[in-house]
């Protein structure tokens, strides 16, 4: 593909993309996609699934406002969830994540601090 002068590259249609099974969803990325985050909420792929699936039920409206105010609440509301665990217990590990994981040093890693949250989110 990268051989191909750009004077002869083609924009194929929505027609053409079905045609050549070019269009819709990866499955093989969906799934490497989900095994990731069941990964770093310490869940099965099922676990996660069956859990994420109540969280956008009863959490999602927080999270499609955008506002940060909204995300704590989304966050917690997701923690609870997925975590299986109380609202206190929730909210402690939330404290937690802010004050260990939102500092520069760590901030400076983004994988680091993702990891810092879900381990303390997980009560690791």
């Amino acid at each position: 593909m990268l051989a191909i002068p750009a004077e002869q590259v083609k924009i194929l249609t929505p027609t053409e993309l079905t045609h050549y099974r070019l269009s819709g969803d990866d499955a093989n990325f969906d799934e490497k996609y989900i095994a990731e985050k069941a990964r770093l909420w310490y869940l099965s792929s099922s676990q996660y699934r069956q859990r994420n699936a109540v969280v956008e039920k009863k959490c999602g409206y927080l999270f499609e406002k955008n506002n940060m105010d909204d995300y704590e609440s989304f966050w917690r509301c997701q923690a609870t969830i997925m975590l299986n665990i109380s609202n206190a217990e929730s909210d402690a590990r939330y404290k937690k994540t802010m004050a260990e994981c939102y500092i520069p040093a760590i901030m400076k890693d983004e994988q680091g601090t993702m990891e810092c949250i879900y381990k303390i989110r997980a009560g690791k």
